[in-house]
């Protein structure tokens, strides 16, 4: 890692890091979301997050309390429409309780 991008981290650990009034130690869920204009959205379409943190133009990353409900849209659209539309409805782990994860992926 350069020395340029260690201070863009550590910035993106400090945002996501726990909102005030909450323990440190308080697991956060982060959901992905994303926009790219003609091709591809993924959006909250309900949950209130504690905070939201903008990596880029096209990508955020929402933060949500522990046992916090929220719905997200994964829209996917090609050359001739809609491909894909896909509501997902989670709740934010609590304390103890771990989320699944599929075979390859790994915890953040």
């Amino acid at each position: 890692m350069t020395a340029s991008a260690s201070p863009a981290s550590g910035a993106a650990t400090a945002a996501l890091a726990a909102p005030s009034g909450q323990p440190a130690s308080a697991p956060l869920t982060r959901v992905a979301l994303a926009y790219i204009e003609p091709r591809f959205k993924l959006y909250l379409r309900f949950g209130e997050p504690a905070r939201t943190h903008q990596l880029d133009r096209w990508r955020r990353c929402a933060v949500f309390l522990p046992g916090a409900m929220l719905g997200r849209i994964r829209w996917q659209a090609n050359d001739y429409g809609t491909v894909r539309w896909q509501l997902m409805v989670m709740q934010a782990c609590t304390p103890g309780n771990h989320p699944p994860a599929k075979p390859g992926a790994f915890g953040m």
